[in-house]
């Protein structure tokens, strides 16, 4: 395991740790980091969250609430970590869930013909 991925690995814990400290009225909706990524320089890092809600514009404010802490997440991970520089953090969504849930209603769409059973006359 490199640097930046044990750098990432506890990037991940401290941003989950206080994205439930940010008091932001939108940010309302339950949220998992999915992943860190570090640039082997660590001066960049790009956070992966899965937002979870059925409401697409309740999550797309939870998310936009936790862009807007960016500072607020990265002045925690200043606090918590000991190194030089901590990284500038770009958050992505994950999109996995949906791309899932696409392909699964593709799926059922689908009409598979039965297989016609031959019968053997002895």
């Amino acid at each position: 395991m490199s640097r930046s991925d044990m750098v990432g690995s506890e990037m991940a814990k401290i941003i989950y740790a206080n994205i439930k400290k940010i008091k932001d009225q939108n940010c309302t909706e339950m949220t998992s980091v999915i992943e860190v990524t570090v640039t082997k320089d660590l001066k960049y890092a790009k956070v992966i969250l899965s937002i979870f809600s059925l409401d697409e514009e309740k999550r797309m404010n939870t998310f936009k609430a936790i862009c807007r802490a960016g500072s607020f997440l990265k002045h925690a991970l200043a606090k918590e970590m000991r190194i030089r520089t901590v990284p500038t953090l770009t958050f992505d969504l994950d999109r996995s869930s949906e791309y899932s849930a696409k392909i699964n209603t593709i799926l059922e769409k689908l009409v598979i013909p039965k297989e016609e059973k031959e019968e053997n006359e002895d």
